[in-house]
C-alpha cells in the first residue's frame, strides 16, 4: 500500500506509473487521460489501477477491460445556517460489459459498487443521504 496521495497504474509492458509523473503532466488533460493516450499510442493496456489515501487504498485489476481513476468532492451545505462539510474521495472503476465496478477510497472507509453500464458517468456518492 503507497501512503501517497494519488493514483498508481501498470501497463502491459510492465513499466509502473503514478498520478505525478513528470511525463503525465501536460496541460491539454489529466494524467489519467496522458496515461490512456500513451497507451493507445504505444499499443498497451492498463494492467491494474490502485487509488490510494494516506490510510486507505484499493486497487483493481483490469480483468480484460478498461480502467479508469478520478476523484469525487463534495460539499455539505446546511439549511440552517450551520456549517457545511467537504469530502474528498478517490475513485477505480473497471468498465465491464454488463456492469461498471467502483472502488472508492475516502478517509472513512472503503466502498465498491456496481452499476449498470449505461448511463453511469460519474461516481457514486459513497455516503447518499
Amino acid at each position: 500500500m503507497s501512503s501517497a496521495d494519488c493514483w498508481e497504474a501498470a501497463t502491459s509492458d510492465g513499466r509502473q506509473w503514478r498520478e505525478h509523473d513528470p511525463c503525465l503532466q501536460v496541460p491539454a488533460h489529466s494524467p489519467w487521460r496522458e496515461l490512456e493516450t500513451l497507451c493507445q499510442r504505444e499499443g498497451l493496456t492498463v494492467a491494474w489501477a490502485q487509488v490510494n489515501l494516506p490510510t486507505q487504498y484499493m486497487r483493481f485489476d483490469a480483468e480484460g477491460c478498461p480502467l479508469t481513476c478520478g476523484e469525487l468532492l463534495t460539499q455539505e451545505v446546511s439549511l440552517t445556517g450551520g456549517g457545511g462539510g467537504r469530502q474528498r474521495y478517490r475513485w477505480v472503476m473497471r468498465q465491464e460489459a454488463t456492469r461498471r465496478v467502483w472502488g472508492i477510497v475516502g478517509t472513512d472507509g472503503a466502498w465498491q459498487y456496481e452499476t449498470p453500464p449505461e448511463g453511469q458517468l460519474k461516481c457514486p456518492d459513497p455516503q447518499p443521504e
